[in-house]
């Protein structure tokens, strides 16, 4: 992490010098050379911190969806919530519990909420939540 800070930095005074160094009126102002393997480093750290940003936000999304149903700050019973959903519950959710092993699948231990109750879904793909 630390090449890739300095890196960043490298570049960004570079860039920064070739920006304020003044030019003769009338020419274009030449490119900066940048070699392919710095912009290769380039677009693989863009790429790694967008994946990061995206996991920890799926994260966090998909850890509040489990504190709308289970600790609703509305005061909203879990069946109240899985109720206003209608027959959407069944698969919205499926589509959470997939969320919690997708994420837990890539870091282990990244979701670690249990349902509180059992949640039986009905045919109609309404959810009944049990004791």
């Amino acid at each position: 992490m630390k090449k890739l800070f300095l890196l960043v930095l490298l570049f960004a005074s570079s860039a920064q010098a070739w920006l304020i160094t003044p030019q003769p009126s009338g020419s274009p102002s030449p490119a900066p050379s940048i070699s392919v393997a710095h912009l290769q480093q380039l677009e693989a750290m863009k790429i790694r911190m967008t994946v990061n940003q995206d996991f920890k936000q799926l994260t966090r999304d998909t850890t509040m969806m489990f504190n709308e149903i289970w600790n609703n700050p509305k005061g909203l019973t879990p069946q109240q919530v899985f109720t206003a959903l209608g027959t959407d519950a069944g698969a919205l959710h499926a589509f959470y519990l997939n969320e919690v092993s997708f994420l837990n699948s890539v870091v282990a231990g990244t979701i670690t909420l249990t349902e509180p109750h059992s949640v039986t879904v009905n045919s109609d793909g309404t959810i009944t939540v049990g004791p």
